[in-house]
């Protein structure tokens, strides 16, 4: 099992019965790896059963699907309850070991080292508050070198749900969860809620701004999911309107976009939490937010948002949208890029707009940029 870590010790959550192996390199951002040192151990299980040495009591993620394109193998799973995170794993049949491919805080994960005719067994396993894992969903697949899925058995993804339709004073975004299975995504509009969809764009995010838009009409969005297998079904549709503005016709009340106001970030262990603050009641030039989104920047791109490799990693509304603040796991492993620097962006939404700030961390430097 190969493990990243920024501290000085290491516990084995699964060791196998007898003589253990282990390899110690250290790295540096300027000099890359040093020389390894080994060393072994010997574990002999409990019969007591007791512990089992920092197991965890979360199931193994349900909904496990491996699909693949031209270029890579994606792992897709369902959200497991009480998990901050998931290990994504790859079985290495000579040596009968799981290694950790990267841990995320999505439930999707891409692996580009494959070879076209190449079999692989793949997992994924949840990880809690404590930096236990719990058990272990698997399967494995054949890389073609192009799409299919595993064992030549690829279906249709599945419809998206959750679509939203929010207008800015310009334009319309629409959003909607992420499908597993989906390589990318068909949008569809139209002016009348029964009236034909006709299809405006291919994205391979989970959002969409449409900028060809005439105030005072209302516009109607569906969204489908598509793999090689295949479209799914339209989903049901979500609509927006962008006001007229001006007086007349009885007074129209003019609305704007949210308004961020304070962004801070810190840093303890291996912990990130940002914090955000935004206006709270109507006035001139802003509205309150209804709905705050942290994104991070993936440098592995298991998903995509208006960029490549940036995904949600917490959405709040209610009072913490007004004052809050978001803890993520895990930043120095799983989210560092080639600079040694972590992207995240904090997100202000309603019915009129968004607002955005982003924030960066650098690693080396110990120090936020705002």
């Amino acid at each position: 099992m190969t493990k990243h870590i920024s501290s000085t010790s290491f516990t084995d959550q699964s060791p196998k019965e007898g003589l253990n192996n282990y390899e110690l390199r250290a790295c540096g951002s300027t000099y890359g790896w040093s020389e390894s040192v080994y060393v072994s151990c010997s574990f002999e299980k409990n019969s007591s059963g007791g512990g089992g040495g920092g197991t965890s009591s979360l199931s193994a993620p349900t909904g496990f699907k491996l699909s693949q394109t031209s270029e890579y193998v994606k792992l897709s799973w369902n959200k497991v309850t009480g998990a901050v995170g998931y290990y994504a794993l790859w079985y290495n049949k000579d040596e009968e070991t799981w290694y950790i491919l990267g841990e995320t805080t999505s439930t999707s994960y891409k692996d580009y080292d494959v070879t076209a005719g190449a079999t692989y067994i793949y997992g994924v396993t949840a990880i809690d508050a404590n930096g236990n894992n719990g058990e272990i969903a698997y399967d494995q697949i054949t890389f073609n070198g192009n799409s299919g899925g595993g064992g030549g058995t690829t279906s249709k993804p599945n419809t998206p749900s959750g679509v939203e339709a929010t207008a800015s004073s310009s334009y319309i975004t629409v959003t909607w969860k992420s499908v597993s299975g989906a390589d990318n995504y068909n949008v569809y509009r139209s002016t009348s809620a029964s009236g034909t969809y006709s299809f405006i764009s291919t994205v391979y995010s989970t959002s969409y701004t449409d900028y060809n838009v005439n105030a005072g009409t209302t516009y109607y969005y569906k969204v489908t999911a598509e793999n090689s297998a295949g479209e799914s079904g339209k989903s049901a549709y979500a609509s927006a309107k962008i006001n007229s503005g001006g007086g007349g016709g009885g007074g129209n009340e003019q609305h704007y976009g949210p308004l961020i106001t304070e962004v801070s970030g810190s840093v303890s262990g291996n912990y990130i939490t940002v914090k955000w603050k935004t206006k709270s009641g109507s006035g001139l030039g802003w509205d309150a937010a209804d709905k705050i989104e942290v994104w991070i920047h993936d440098p592995i791109g298991n998903e995509t948002y208006d960029g490549w490799g940036w995904v949600v990693d917490g959405t709040y509304t209610g009072s913490s949208v007004t004052s809050g603040s978001h803890k993520i796991r895990g930043y120095y492993t799983g989210y560092r890029d080639e600079y040694g620097s972590v992207k995240i962006a904090i997100r202000a939404t309603n019915d009129y707009g968004t607002d955005t700030r982003t924030l960066v961390y650098m690693i080396d430097e110990k120090k936020w940029y705002y």
